[in-house]
């Protein structure tokens, strides 16, 4: 099987898309991504909703379990000095 460049640049494409929605946070009402350093909020039900999405529940959901940080990576970021 021969294939083209266009080709294969899709099958990359293809594949990385599917390796970063694997992990990735998401809010169970709008489906959206939550922005690296945003909060996705955990309601009693266990659905993670997204501030966006908790400010348009009524009050009495409005209260989360608990809040967590969307991080950029699941790996930690290495930070090294940089040469002068």
């Amino acid at each position: 099987m021969v294939l083209v460049p266009s080709d294969l640049a899709r099958l990359l494409l293809r594949k990385g898309v599917g390796s970063m929605t694997s992990d990735r946070a998401v809010c169970s009402k709008c489906n959206r991504t939550p922005l690296a350093g945003e909060l996705l909020h955990v309601l009693e039900s266990e659905r993670a909703v997204c501030s966006l999405c908790l400010r348009e529940l009524p009050e009495a959901e409005q209260n989360p379990v608990r809040s967590e940080r969307v991080h950029a990576s699941a790996r930690h970021l290495a930070v090294v000095p940089r040469a002068a």
